[in-house]
């Protein structure tokens, strides 16, 4: 079994790369490492960008890493992106996915995981708007996925709850992409992290969950 590191416990901590790639490979000891927009935003000037993110490939070979894919992080969670409302908000959303394809080539990562993003609360609720919404979504994914392509890119993992708003995947898309949808973490962790097939991470009894009482006892306030 081989297990590896999402890199998200770094934000705005160790965002030097020498240093983090020191400490994962001989302080956390494991060599797979998945990379989170988070450290390196995709937005940023493309040069100094760039820049940067070969200053974060060149450090994890360094080390010997080997960087699985790059992740959304949890910037990219807030938004509602491709599944947003305004065609304006979609487009901003194709270029930030398209900039973060980039991004992750400079890194010579072949993989990239992503939610696709959410409809609005009107727009869920409207099957006339819910089949629109869908519609242009293929044409989106179908675009990325050529555009991935053509920079190395190999493989976009996205969250299983997507598949509601994506029914099926057209023929279309998969022969240009690798499109996985992950609903448990082992599934992530296959994909993005280098897992062996038929491994498993957890078992049920390896987490204690502990129900939280529907009365909690009354204290007194200190005078």
């Amino acid at each position: 079994m081989k297990i590896g590191l999402n890199l998200s416990f770094a934000v705005k901590r160790w965002l030097e790369p020498k240093f983090l790639s020191s400490m994962i490979r001989n302080e956390l000891e494991t060599r797979y490492i998945q990379f989170t927009w988070d450290l390196l935003n995709p937005w940023w000037p493309s040069r100094q960008r760039d820049k940067i993110a070969r200053e974060w490939s060149q450090a994890f070979k360094k080390e010997s890493l080997i960087l699985t894919g790059t992740f959304g992080g949890l910037a990219s969670y807030t938004y509602p992106q491709l599944m947003a409302p305004s065609a304006e908000q979609r487009k901003i959303s194709l270029d930030f996915f398209k900039r973060a394809i980039d991004m992750s080539a400079v890194m010579e990562s072949n993989s990239i995981g992503t939610p696709l993003g959410g409809m609005t609360h009107n727009d869920a609720y409207n099957e006339k708007k819910r089949e629109e919404i869908y519609n242009i979504v293929l044409d989106l994914i179908r675009e990325l996925a050529t555009y991935a392509k053509k920079g190395g890119i190999e493989k976009i993992i996205i969250p299983k709850e997507n598949e509601k708003d994506l029914f099926d995947i057209p023929s279309a898309i998969t022969k240009h992409m690798e499109i996985v949808m992950a609903e448990h973490m082992d599934e992530v962790l296959a994909n993005a992290l280098v897992l062996k097939e038929g491994d498993i991470l957890f078992n049920e009894d390896d987490f204690y969950f502990e129900m939280v009482p529907d009365k909690v006892e009354q204290r007194t306030a200190l005078n």
